[in-house]
Formats: C-alpha cells, sequence, structure tokens
C-alpha cells in the first residue's frame, strides 16, 4: 500500500491491516465503535487506547497459535509413529506366514490438517470465549472421529454444561428438576449445525464488515459474532447469548435476544432489582429520540413501544449504564430491521 493510499484509509481499515490476522475483523469493528464519539470521530487519544487493547488480544491470539502449532506438531509425530509400527506388525504379521513382505501395506492414518483444527478453534474461542484454550484444544482431540473433530457433538456438550453450570447457579438443586431442564436442553441441542460454519471461521477474518448484524458471510458466524459482541457489553459470556439463538423456540434473534436479556433481568432482580434507573432511563431515551437513525417522530405507536420496551429492559440487562443499553437498543432495532438477514440467521435454528 502506498503512502497516499494509506493516508486515506478509514481508522477500520487502518486497525484491520495492522491486527486483522490473527484478531476478526468484527472484534476490531466492535472495539472501534466502543471509543469514536458521539458524533462518529475517533481521537487520538481513544486511537491509541484501543491500539494498546488490540496489541494485547493480538498477543494472546498469536500465543494461542503457537500453542496449537505445537501440539499439532506433537500430534503428527504421533501418527508417523503410529503408522510406523502398524507397518512393521503388518509386515510380521505376513512373514509369520510365509507370504512377502513386499506384499503387505501399512494401514493409513488420516490426521486432521493445520487449517481445520486452526478453524475449529477459532470458532470454539469465538463462541466460548470464557473458556480457556487450552481446555478447548482438549476437547478438539477428544472429539476427533475419523481424524477430524465432531463438531456438533462439541458444542452440544459445551453448550450442555454452560447450561448445567446456569441452572446451578439460580439455584436447581432437586436431581429431578435438573434432569428435565437438562432433557429439554439436550433436545433443542440436537438440531443440525451448519457444517460449513467451521471452515469459513478463517475465510470470514478476510471479509470486512458492514455492520454488527449486516451480511458478514455464514448465518453462523453472524450469530457468532453477535454472541461475542453482546458478551463484550454485559455481563454474560458469549455462549450464554448464544444459547438463545440456538434455541428452535424463538422464530427471531432479536425474540432470543429479548428473552436472554429477561433472563439477565429475572437472575439479577434479587441483586438491585429495585434500584431506581428513571433518571438513566430518560437519558437513555433522549439518545434514542434524539438519533437520526430512529427517525422517533415518524414512527408508528407499535415500533415507538417496542423502543421503549427494548430500552427499559436493556438498561436494567446493563446495570443502569445507559452508553451500554443504547448499544443493545440499537442491535435489537437493526434485528427488527434488517429482515433478511436476520431470517438466514434464524434458520439456522
Amino acid at each position: 500500500m502506498n503512502g497516499a493510499s494509506h493516508a486515506n484509509a478509514s481508522p477500520q481499515e487502518t486497525l484491520e491491516a495492522e491486527f486483522c490476522p490473527p484478531l476478526d475483523t468484527t472484534l476490531v469493528a466492535a472495539f472501534l465503535a466502543d471509543h469514536l464519539t458521539d458524533s462518529g470521530e475517533l481521537t487520538g487519544d481513544a486511537l491509541q487506547t484501543l491500539r494498546d487493547h488490540l496489541s494485547l488480544l493480538a498477543a494472546s491470539a498469536a500465543a494461542d497459535q503457537d500453542d496449537l502449532a505445537s501440539d499439532l506438531a506433537d500430534h503428527q509425530q504421533i501418527a508417523q509413529s503410529t503408522t510406523t509400527d502398524d507397518s512393521r506388525d503388518a509386515d510380521s504379521t505376513f512373514d509369520n506366514y510365509g507370504e512377502s513382505s513386499s506384499s503387505s501395506s501399512a494401514p493409513s492414518y488420516s490426521s486432521p490438517s493445520s487449517a481445520q483444527l486452526d478453524s475449529a478453534l477459532t470458532f470454539l474461542q469465538a463462541s466460548f470465549p470464557h473458556l480457556s484454550a487450552h481446555l478447548l484444544k482438549k476437547r478438539l482431540k477428544d472429539g476427533e472421529d475419523s481424524g477430524e473433530p465432531d463438531m456438533e457433538r462439541i458444542v452440544e456438550e459445551l453448550l450442555t454444561e454452560d447450561y448445567v453450570k446456569e441452572l446451578e447457579e439460580r439455584g436447581l438443586d432437586s436431581d429431578e428438576t435438573l434432569g428435565e431442564e437438562i432433557e429439554k436442553w439436550h433436545l433443542v441441542s440436537k438440531k443440525p449445525m451448519n457444517a460449513k460454519a467451521v471452515s469459513d471461521v478463517r475465510q470470514k477474518q478476510h471479509a470486512r464488515p458492514i455492520s454488527k448484524v449486516s451480511s458478514a458471510g455464514d448465518p453462523w458466524n453472524q450469530i457468532v459474532s453477535v454472541s461475542t459482541y453482546l458478551g463484550s457489553l454485559l455481563p454474560r459470556p458469549a455462549s450464554f447469548f448464544l444459547s438463545y439463538f440456538h434455541k428452535p423456540e424463538y422464530t427471531t434473534p432479536s425474540d432470543a435476544l429479548r428473552a436472554a436479556l429477561y433472563s439477565i433481568r429475572e437472575q439479577d432482580m434479587g441483586v438491585d432489582g429495585k434500584q431506581d434507573r428513571s433518571t438513566a432511563l430518560l437519558t437513555l431515551l433522549e439518545f434514542v429520540w434524539a438519533s437520526p437513525e430512529y427517525d422517533f417522530n415518524n414512527l408508528d405507536s407499535e415500533i415507538r413501544s417496542q423502543l421503549f420496551d427494548d430500552a427499559e429492559l436493556s438498561l436494567v440487562a446493563a446495570n443502569g449504564s445507559p452508553d451500554v443499553a443504547l448499544d443493545i437498543v440499537k442491535l435489537l432495532h437493526e434485528m427488527d430491521v434488517d429482515k433478511g438477514s436476520m431470517q438466514e440467521m434464524g434458520q439456522l435454528k
């Protein structure tokens, strides 16, 4: 890139060129949005702070990739050793029966490629950011079937474990009650997973996101990106939101997100449910009314009512932060407006 074109590049393009890969472009876009001023500008101090954060994330991602490469090398070395030993055993067996050793053939061993494991790990890290890379790599190794990771089974198991932990935190100690809830969760998790998603994770890094929920490639990757974004805003892991997007009883992603927000509100009611947030709600509604993207004065009464409900619900889930709540309200509004892309996401259930 020459100097003139570099000077004309947008902040997002500059940051993507600097940090993608190893970071995902959707992650860079989300962090950039959080550092913009109300007028959509990026100050010099904010840019430096953003670079510092992204540098730390990139270093961590690079270290994880190095660990994966090391583990993969060990895996391939074991595979080669297994092939050699099997070949020798086969030759010895044929020789014992008076056959020519040259007629024997060593059994083939098919190991997953580096690209496959790398894409699978990237996908799992985006879906379950609260889990360590070491644990996810172990699950990939343990979940191999005929040389390739069984991603549908791995994701189902991880989601189920998260759900069980959530039930336990909610106080469902009864084995019978817990068993019934787990059985319901298994029925949901049995829905087929888009097989293309895992192989397209690495390709997604090179696609520039238009918005947080607009076309960003494969619909499953969109759900993962949205869940990751929500996990960066609210005190819940991305897998929490991913589990709601995965439930078939919600016909649209916006319905699933609202259900997740209601769940957060119910879980947090005992902590600060009676806290007066009237001032914060008024501040949030002022932001909504003043935002040109809503054109509030020309909205029909049903959409206005939905915006008000979303604002109130998002504010509780955001623990009273108007800035965070506004981001969630905008996301819900985008989901309701962008029917085409959201319909594709809803069909993944």
